[in-house]
């Protein structure tokens, strides 16, 4: 094993944590709880990603099922149509059949 080796080794352990600065006077060593991270600038940046990738998720949902209940009613009113065009031909054929 070489001394690039080693060193990928000694990040790699079970124990090894990325810690964040020590700014707010946390112990040496100590990691920051989920809480704590979300009051930090840089937590605060990341939880409000993730709201906004969760809103726009949302409304993407909202609108498209607004387009996708458009789309049936426009469906249902074409086969209704359809249905009454050629129930007024069916009597139409009918009648001329009685007639003769």
């Amino acid at each position: 094993m070489n001394k690039t080796d080693s060193n990928y080794a000694s990040v790699a352990t079970p124990d090894a944590q990325v810690l964040p600065p020590d700014e707010e006077g946390q112990p040496e060593g100590q990691p920051m709880s989920f809480l704590e991270y979300l009051t930090d600038p840089q937590g605060s940046e990341v939880a409000g990603r993730v709201l906004s990738i969760f809103d726009n998720i949302q409304n993407a949902t909202i609108n498209n099922t607004a387009d996708q209940r458009e789309r049936e009613v426009t469906f249902r009113q074409n086969i209704l149509l359809t249905w009454q065009i050629t129930n007024m031909h069916g009597l139409r054929k009918l009648g001329d059949f009685a007639r003769d």
